[in-house]
């Protein structure tokens, strides 16, 4: 027996050798340790990176329930998600009683591992300067909060920590937004492509809240500065002193850009101007459909006023007058804003009316006009439409305020004869 067994030793190869796989792995363990070791070291090259860059978030996995043995859980109705999955190792360092935990990463890059879409905000136009600088806890809480998206404080409160509006609050008229503390109706929180950290244009932005002005600056004719996207051009930010948030009083405010209109209401004849009536009484201030922002086009926009007028005026000799305007318009005598004559007229008025008009004096007689006559019943210097004759029509011939002779005997007394 022990003869066979030695024999069938020696065939396989010598004493006390394994068969098969066994008797591989035995005589190759002197190579095969040292080549799985070389390939885990070198898998570990290509995994490390990966390891270091999704740590925070392979750190969530494991609980901390050992932090709750000294810190002692908070409450609040908003929770930071590793903190209430008390995945503390995800933002902190582990350290043992009395030392003093660290952050794993610089604050900024540890809150963006986990908030990209705040890592493009950082990228825009405009970034919120605690954003920038990292300064998260500026606005955040890191652990639980009574108010959304853990903030320390309520919305309508939180902005009043770094901006003081103490002066803006004070004032008369102040936006609504603004007022209630509504800043993110406005602004973003992190980053904006948008001056100020507007959410969209200024354009856009106020229509939503403003849809009457935005039908008007679908017209033809827009006021240059909300064309431009600078609302903020004629209204304030937050608040100003002035109705409708004006920079200034409404009655000067035109002027802080219309230098050379504001030169014609210095003049001897202007158009009126009141608390009740004023620029946008004759242009919108956002868009109409006529130049010059006029929301009639010609003499109708005059006529919505000076509706007395148009009683005789349409259809009368001068209303087919072309001049300076087109055919009829009121521009062909009168100026706009401001003139050297009244009422507002191009030209001194027996002067105008001799543009058209040649005076000659007549074989029978010729009524005296002008300097040095005194018109009787006004008082003062006699003109062509003083007392005699009204441009605009009468429904006496040739333009005459009253009938025939009795209209002159207003002036010219009878004596009675002896």
């Amino acid at each position: 027996m022990k003869g066979q067994r030695r024999e069938k030793d020696e065939q396989l190869g010598g004493k006390g050798q394994k068969s098969g796989f066994r008797g591989w792995l035995v005589h190759s363990r002197v190579w095969l340790i040292p080549l799985l070791v070389t390939a885990l070291l070198g898998s570990l090259v290509f995994i490390l990176p990966y390891l270091q860059k999704y740590e925070p978030r392979l750190r969530q996995i494991v609980p901390s329930y050992q932090c709750l043995l000294c810190h002692k859980k908070e409450s609040g109705a908003f929770s930071h998600h590793p903190y209430d999955k008390v995945h503390c190792t995800s933002c902190h360092t582990p350290h043992e009683k009395g030392e003093k935990s660290e952050l794993i990463a610089p604050i900024k890059t540890l809150c963006l591992s986990c908030h990209p879409g705040i890592g493009k905000d950082i990228t825009r136009h405009f970034v919120h300067d605690p954003v920038g600088k990292g300064f998260c806890l500026d606005c955040h809480l890191p652990h639980v909060s009574s108010d959304y998206a853990l903030l320390k404080d309520k919305p309508e409160n939180l902005c009043f920590y770094c901006h003081r509006f103490a002066e803006e609050l004070a004032m008369k008229d102040l936006h609504q937004p603004f007022e209630a503390g509504l800043c993110l109706s406005c602004h973003v929180a992190h980053g904006s492509d948008y001056d100020k950290g507007l959410i969209k244009n200024q354009r856009i932005l106020c229509v939503v809240c403003h849809p009457d002005v935005g039908k008007k600056i679908q017209n033809p004719s827009v006021h240059p500065p909300i064309e431009n996207d600078r609302c903020t051009d004629c209204h304030g930010y937050h608040a100003t002193d002035y109705p409708v948030q004006l920079w200034a009083e409404k009655l000067d405010f035109c002027f802080l850009c219309h230098e050379d209109i504001e030169v014609l209401f210095e003049k001897a004849s202007t158009h009126p101007m009141t608390e009740k009536f004023y620029c946008v009484n004759c242009h919108d201030p956002h868009g109409a459909p006529y130049d010059k922002l006029l929301p009639e086009k010609g003499n109708v926009l005059c006529f919505l006023c000076h509706e007395h007028i148009n009683e005789y005026y349409s259809g009368c000799a001068h209303d087919y007058l072309q001049w300076v305007a087109p055919e009829g318009s009121c521009l062909n005598c009168h100026f706009v804003h401001g003139s050297d004559y009244s009422p507002l007229l191009v030209k001194e008025a027996v002067a105008l009316c001799k543009t058209c008009h040649v005076l000659e004096p007549k074989h029978r007689i010729d009524h005296p006009y002008g300097e040095p006559y005194i018109d009787e019943l006004t008082g003062g210097t006699l003109t062509c439409s003083s007392s005699c004759h009204d441009p605009h029509d009468t429904p006496y011939p040739a333009m005459v305020t009253g009938e025939k002779d009795g209209f002159c005997l207003l002036c010219h007394q009878v004596e009675e004869l002896p």
